[in-house]
């Protein structure tokens, strides 16, 4: 098959065929390299399944003044061309009436078609006898592959032969072809000619993606001398194409320059990344050598080694529990297997009869063969209901260990909400926000009856409960909110009496001042008031008097402001934060058990109709 698929159209050009046949389009692919650079950008940024970047936002192949319309000047439209044209069409020499090269071909166009998102059906049976419809179609989709801006005219078979002959295929393709496309003389032309047409699209896509511009996120080292080398390269093809297409080539430093404004970004940002890993591999050497977080670490595995051997515990006594179950199920199929031997053996004992009845008998070879072939068909019968019951034993045993799975999954649930119960103390009844509630979930093990049960009620009692908690919660909170105001009232109320005393302070101050401009007067005159003099020293005894319980009114007053503040600060922070724990942690439980509540649902679901699917089918093959 490799051998045959070698055999191509594009072998039939020789080295000077190859090399000098027209290119897909200069200002294609001129348009198409600019829109990749850096400056040009592209128009659309759509990405083809095949890998290679989309032609959506480059410049048609055939513009408005397309060279299939009218022939170009340049040299690569006109002049000399290729010499597997020179001498007219050449005899195809591929094996196109070879109904296996055609399968071989019609495979490798679907595969592609359907790559490259074709947007009609396809299938090899269309291939073999297709409508004019359906080639046009074909061809119009991989045609514009190459120039997505064509606009095909309402002589398709015009457009056909002109594209075909401006790519230079090798062979004629008849107008006589294109009328009637489905006919067993015409159809293995134009698949060849398809065949070519794919075999053009996708070198021309090779190309593209073999010129793709350098990416300086790929794994290759973006320093190698080779990266220089690649770009220069692209820009000396891009400028050449450039030159073809009559256009001026870019700018060296346009080019070049986001290249390695590029390569620089990534160099500074490997520098940030290799800093940050070095700063957090020395961190991680110090904690490493401190010895504490190892430790921890190893004490926080003990305790979970601890924990996984109690669930292994429990796990071993659900297998044990299973195991009896299935034991139990074992003497069951066993008992009845013993009822299906004594009446295979009734049967048995009835063919015999029945042989010995027919051996008295005298029939005929007709009879005989008839019988022998009512015989095959009933042990074919036997034999599609021995499947059966077998094929229905394994859905049994798959379901049963569907159920297994689903009831651990229901017991890791319950385990998990459980422990976040004891995190925020609402489990067991006695923790300190439970509200003496039982809302411990506890599930019947695998093997039981009741398996994959719990024993609340999620929606008539788990949920209301939780939704208490969380309204007794507010409250509590709405209460500190109002300690709080009171708190503030009073601090207030604290803050206007200092002031007030702070006043009085004020006047014994001016008092004092005009007792001690009095005491100085009397002391000048002290000759002419000795007889005051003990009026005076009962005045400053007053004085001291008054001054040492104003001071210690004040120091007692503020200390008491000072403890106030402190407490509203304390209450204040301790009621914040209480209110956005709990206010989490009950959101969080909430969500938690309403998604193990649909979980539960659902799998409940699945398992009933998968059950009473089982059950029907069981009952269809026994009867």
């Amino acid at each position: 098959m490799a051998n045959r698929r070698q055999s191509t159209a594009l072998s039939n050009l020789g080295a000077s065929g190859a090399n000098s046949r027209a290119s897909l389009g200069a200002p294609r692919l001129a348009a198409h390299k600019s829109a990749k650079t850096p400056g040009r950008a592209s128009a659309s940024g759509r990405k083809s399944l095949l890998g290679r970047p989309s032609v959506g936002g480059r410049r048609s192949m055939l513009p408005a003044k397309s060279p299939l319309l009218k022939p170009r000047s340049s040299s690569i439209y006109s002049g000399r061309g290729s010499s597997a044209f020179l001498d007219g069409p050449k005899k195809d020499t591929r094996p196109i009436k070879d109904k296996q090269w055609q399968a071989e071909q019609g495979e490798a166009l679907i595969e592609f078609l359907i790559a490259t998102n074709y947007n009609h059906h396809i299938s090899p049976k269309i291939l073999m006898q297709p409508t004019r419809k359906d080639f046009e179609c074909i061809f119009q989709f991989l045609y514009r592959l190459i120039d997505p801006h064509m606009e095909f005219s309402n002589k398709f078979e015009d457009d056909v032969i002109l594209i075909f002959k401006r790519l230079r295929y090798p062979f004629e393709v008849k107008k006589s072809a294109l009328h009637a496309v489905g006919s067993p003389q015409y159809w293995p032309s134009l698949l060849a000619a398809l065949s070519w047409l794919l075999e053009t699209i996708k070198y021309s896509m090779a190309v593209e993606h073999d010129s793709e511009s350098i990416d300086f996120t790929s794994s290759e080292d973006p320093t190698q001398d080779d990266v220089a080398e690649k770009l220069t390269y692209q820009y000396l093809q891009g400028a050449y194409k450039s030159f073809l297409a009559g256009e001026d080539e870019q700018e060296v430093d346009e080019f070049f320059g986001p290249h390695y404004e590029e390569k620089q970004r990534l160099l500074d940002e490997e520098i940030v990344r290799l800093t940050t890993e070095k700063t957090q591999m020395e961190a991680r050497m110090s904690t490493l050598e401190s010895g504490e977080s190892l430790l921890s670490g190893i004490s926080k595995k003990r305790d979970d080694f601890i924990g996984d051997v109690d669930k292994f515990h429990k796990f071993i006594g659900q297998l044990t529990d299973r195991k009896a179950s299935l034991e139990q199920t074992k003497m069951a199929l066993e008992q009845e297997e013993a009822t299906f031997i004594a009446e295979l053996k009734h049967l048995e004992a009835q063919k015999a009869q029945l042989v010995q009845q027919i051996s008295g008998q005298t029939v005929s070879a007709v009879d005989v063969q008839n019988m022998n072939i009512e015989r095959e068909k009933k042990r074919e019968a036997l034999r599609a209901a021995e499947a059966s019951v077998e094929s229905t034993t394994n859905e049994i045993y798959e379901a049963e260990r569907r159920v297994t799975t689903h009831v651990e999954t229901i017991s890791e649930l319950v385990a998990s909400f459980n422990k976040r119960g004891s995190e925020i103390r609402v489990i067991p009844a006695n923790a300190k926000y439970a509200g003496g509630l039982d809302l411990q979930l506890r599930s019947v093990p695998a093997g039981s009856e009741d398996e994959g049960n719990v024993n609340l009620d999620l929606k008539a009692f788990l949920k209301p409960a939780l939704k208490k908690l969380k309204e007794a919660h507010n409250a509590k909170c709405h209460q500190a909110q109002e300690d709080l105001i009171t708190l503030k009232d009073q601090a207030n109320q604290a803050v206007d009496r200092v002031s007030d005393k702070q006043a009085a302070l004020d006047d014994m101050k001016n008092t004092i001042a005009k007792i001690e401009g009095e005491a100085e007067t009397a002391k000048a005159e002290e000759e002419k008031l000795e007889a005051l003099q003990g009026d005076r020293v009962s005045v400053e005894a007053d004085i001291s008097r008054i001054k040492a319980e104003h001071e210690d009114q004040v120091s007692s007053l503020q200390k008491e402001i000072d403890e106030a503040k402190a407490n509203h600060e304390q209450l204040r922070l301790k009621c914040g934060t209480e209110q956005q724990e709990m206010e989490a942690k009950v959101r969080a439980t909430l969500d938690m058990v309403t998604d193990h509540k649909m979980y539960i649902h659902n799998s409940l679901r699945q398992i009933e109709r998968h059950t009473t699917t089982i059950k029907q089918q069981i009952e269809s093959s026994l009867s």
